[in-house]
């Protein structure tokens, strides 16, 4: 029997097989060989215009894609460059500050070890002179007493 007519059933027009069995894939399903009425997947490489195309705009695509994540990478990396330098820019500022600071401060001790040397030859120096007027007071003293004249003994 013949497809129009079996077991007693006619159909109107045309029985289109794949597109009724495959619904939304009957495309795919072109692209695969038939062999008497049986479809088969090809074997080999298909030369199916429509398979061709699918290739193309999936290559086209990945490279999109590609181009896209590229692109995206060098922008990452540059960004990357940029926070590096300006890392660094901040770094090589707060050396200078630092080294500045650092001057000031040992400027700063010197000063101050300078005030304490000077602090220290003064206070020798007084109490030097506090040694020499203490032992002129004892010498005054002693020839007070010395020099004095004694009165007459009374008993």
């Amino acid at each position: 029997m013949y497809p129009p007519e079996v077991a007693g059933f006619q159909y109107r027009g045309q029985l289109d097989f794949k597109k009724r069995f495959f619904g939304a894939y009957a495309s795919q399903v072109q692209a695969m060989g038939s062999v008497d009425g049986v479809s088969l997947p090809c074997s080999g490489p298909c030369h199916n215009p429509t398979s061709d195309e699918a290739d193309e705009h999936r290559a086209s695509l990945e490279d999109e894609r590609r181009r896209r994540r590229m692109i995206s990478n060098r922008e990452s990396a540059r960004r990357s460059r940029m926070r590096k330098q300006s890392l660094l820019d901040e770094l090589r500022s707060q050396v200078v500050y630092l080294r500045a600071m650092n001057r000031r401060l040992i400027d700063e001790v010197n000063h101050v070890l300078e005030e304490q040397d000077r602090i220290l030859q003064e206070n020798a120096w007084l109490r030097e002179e506090a040694s020499d007027l203490q032992k002129k007071l004892h010498d005054m003293q002693v020839e007070i007493t010395s020099a004095a004249p004694r009165a007459p003994y009374q008993a």
